[in-house]
C-alpha cells in the first residue's frame, strides 16, 4: 500500500528512507481501505486488503520489468540510519518483553480492545447494528481494525494484541527519525532527538490502546507534508494518511488536528506565504474521515449518542460548557519533580516525567534560543534604531518571566502530594507560576515569528517547535484549567517537541566545546550526554 501511495510522488533517494517510510504510509492506509470497503458493505478481510495492495506493484512488474539493481553504497546517512534501527530494535525487545512478561491483558482498556478486535476479525465489519462496545461504533476504529485483521492471520487474540502493539509503539522511532530529518534537516540532530525520544519516560508505554496507533502516525502525516518542498504531488499522500489520523482516538485525533493546524499556521507566517498544498491536504484528511466514518455515525446515533458513544460525557459539557473539557483517569496537578526526575514508579497507561538531563537540555535549549534571537535582533540596529530597542526589550522581559517562572516551578516541589490540602496549595502555587512560563515563551515565540527572515533556513524549525512545546506544556498542566483533554496523556505529545529542542541544545554544547578544545571536546560533551540520558 505505500509503495502503491507513493508511485506518482517523488520519493527520497535514499533506499532505507524510501522503503520504511513505505511501511509508515502503508500502516496509515490499511485502516482508510477498511473504512472505505465498510461503507461498500464488503468484508474487511486480510485477504481482500492485501490484493489490493498488490494490484499496483503486479502491474508495475509485469508492465515495465525492473531489474534489480545490487550496488551496495554505504553513506553517512545510511550508517546514521543503521544507528537508529539499532534503537528501534532495542525499543521493541524492551515493549515486548514488558508485554509478555505477564500472561494477562491488564487493566480494562486492553480487554475492551480484544472484544472489538475480535468483533472484527469474525463479522469483518466495524459497524454494529446497536452500541455493543466501547472502542467501536461510534468509537473511531481504526485501532481495533487494525487488531481485528492482524487476529484473522493467527489463532491468538493475546499475542496479537501484544505483538503488534508493541511492534507500532517501536515503529514510532523509525517515523520519528524521518520526520525530525527532514523538519530541522539534519540528520545528526535527527538521531540524537530519536535517542532522546526512546530513552524519556514521557512517551509512551507498552500499554494496549488505541493511541499506540495515533502517535506513530503524527510522524507519518507530518513526514509526508515536510515532502511536499520536494513535490507537491505528496499532498495527496498526507491527506490520504491524515484520514485515519482523524479516525483513531477521540482526544489524540483531536490533538493531531491542533498540532497540524499550529503547524501549518506557524509555518506559513515563518515563511512568508500561503501554504495551498498543506492546507489542501489537510482538508482532504478531515473530509475523508467525515465521509468515511463521523458523518454515518452522526446520522446514527445523534450528536449526544455520538458525543456519549467516545466518551464526552454531556454531564461535563453541561458543568463547563466546552467539548475541551474531557478529563483523563490520571488528571492532576505536577510540580517540578515530576518533571526532573525519572520515576521508578509509573503510570500503567502513559508515564510521567523528562529525566534531569534531557530537562537540562531543554532549558539550556530555550536559553540558546534566546542568545539566537538577541544576535538576530542585531541585525535591525543599523536599520531602525526604535525597533531594535523594542526587540531587546521585549527579550529581556521574556528573560525575566521565564527566570522567576523557573524559581517560582522548582520551589513548587516543596510540596506533599500525599496531603490533599497541600495539593490544594500546590494547584494554587501551580496557576500563580504557569502563566510566567507561558507568557515568556509566547513571547519568544512572537519574537520568532518577527525576525523569521532574518534566520537561515534550517533554523526556523525552532519557532514551530517552540510553539509545539508551549501547546504540549500547557495540555500536560491543563487539569489545574477549565479547559484541558486528558491532560496526563498529553505527556507523550509533550516528549516530541522536548526531544526536537534537546538535541539543538546538545549540537550548540557540542559545538562550543569544539570551539574550545577541538573534537575530543564534541565527543567527550556527547558521550557525557547520551550516558547521561
Amino acid at each position: 500500500l505505500g509503495y502503491s501511495a507513493t508511485s506518482f510522488v517523488k520519493n527520497s533517494e535514499n533506499f532505507l528512507e524510501r522503503n520504511l517510510m513505505r511501511i509508515g504510509i502503508g500502516l496509515s492506509l490499511i485502516p482508510l481501505v477498511g473504512l472505505i470497503l465498510n461503507m461498500l458493505h464488503v468484508p474487511i478481510d486480510w485477504k481482500i486488503i492485501l490484493g489490493l495492495s498488490l494490484i499496483y506493484p503486479l502491474y508495475y512488474v509485469i508492465r515495465f520489468r525492473p531489474k534489480p539493481k545490487f550496488e551496495f553504497k554505504t553513506t553517512k546517512t545510511d550508517i546514521s540510519i543503521l544507528i537508529m534501527l539499532l534503537i528501534f530494535f532495542a525499543t521493541l525487545y524492551m515493549y515486548v518483553s514488558g508485554a509478555f512478561s505477564y500472561p494477562y491483558l491488564e487493566d480494562d482498556d486492553s480487554w475492551s480492545h480484544a472484544i472489538g478486535a475480535k468483533y472484527v476479525s469474525v463479522e469483518k465489519s466495524v459497524f454494529t447494528r446497536q452500541r455493543l462496545f466501547h472502542y467501536i461504533d461510534p468509537y473511531p476504529p481504526s485501532y481495533d481494525m487494525l487488531m481485528g485483521l492482524l487476529h484473522q492471520t493467527n489463532d491468538s487474540l493475546y499475542f496479537t494484541l501484544k505483538f503488534f502493539n508493541a511492534l507500532i509503539i517501536s515503529l514510532s522511532i523509525i517515523f520519528f527519525y524521518f520526520f525530525v530529518k527532514e523538519f530541522t534537516g539534519s540528520r545528526n540532530k535527527s538521531l540524537f532527538a530519536t535517542f532522546a525520544l526512546a530513552s524519556v519516560p514521557a512517551f509512551m508505554s507498552h500499554f494496549i490502546w488505541a493511541i499506540s496507533l495515533a502517535v506513530p502516525l503524527y510522524f507519518v502525516c507530518f513526514y509526508t507534508l515536510e515532502r511536499i518542498k520536494h513535490d507537491n504531488k505528496w499532498w495527496i499522500v498526507a491527506g490520504l494518511s491524515m484520514a485515519t489520523a482523524f479516525t483513531v482516538t477521540p482526544t489524540h485525533s483531536t490533538y493531531f488536528g491542533l498540532m497540524l493546524i499550529l503547524y501549518v499556521v506557524s509555518k506559513m507566517i515563518v515563511e512568508r506565504k500561503i501554504l495551498f498544498y498543506h492546507i489542501g491536504a489537510g482538508m482532504l484528511g478531515a473530509s475523508l474521515s467525515f465521509l468515511l466514518w463521523w458523518l454515518p455515525m452522526l446520522i446514527k446515533h445523534g450528536v449526544i449518542g455520538l458525543l456519549n458513544g467516545i466518551g464526552f460525557s454531556t454531564q461535563i459539557l453541561t458543568e463547563v460548557g466546552s467539548a475541551a473539557a474531557f478529563r483523563g483517569t490520571g488528571d492532576r496537578v505536577y510540580k517540578f519533580a515530576d518533571f526532573f526526575v525519572a520515576q521508578k514508579q509509573n503510570m500503567v497507561n502513559n508515564p510521567v516525567g523528562v529525566g534531569i538531563v534531557l530537562f537540562i537540555l531543554t532549558i539550556l535549549s530555550i536559553a540558546f534560543i534566546y542568545y539566537m534571537f538577541f544576535n538576530l535582533s542585531k541585525q535591525l540596529k543599523e536599520h531602525s534604531k526604535a525597533k531594535y530597542c523594542a526587540l531587546i526589550g521585549f527579550e529581556s522581559i521574556s528573560i525575566l518571566l521565564f527566570v522567576i517562572g523557573m524559581i517560582l516551578f522548582i520551589s513548587s516541589n516543596s510540596y506533599d502530594l500525599t496531603n490533599s490540602q497541600q495539593i490544594e496549595q500546590l494547584t494554587a502555587h501551580m496557576k500563580i507560576t504557569l502563566p510566567y512560563l507561558f507568557l515568556s515563551l509566547l513571547i519568544l515565540i512572537c519574537i520568532g515569528f518577527y525576525i523569521s527572515n532574518k534566520m537561515p533556513e534550517n533554523n526556523r524549525w525552532i519557532v514551530i517547535a517552540l510553539i509545539w512545546f508551549l501547546f504540549t506544556f500547557y495540555a500536560v498542566n491543563a487539569s489545574i484549567y477549565p479547559y484541558k483533554l486528558s491532560a496526563f496523556r498529553t505527556w507523550m505529545l509533550f516528549a516530541i517537541p522536548l526531544c526536537m529542542l534537546a538535541a539543538e541544545a546538545a549540537f550548540n554544547l557540542m559545538s562550543l566545546a569544539k570551539q574550545l578544545v577541538g573534537n575530543i571536546g564534541k565527543y567527550t560533551i556527547l558521550l557525557l550526554l547520551i550516558a547521561g540520558i
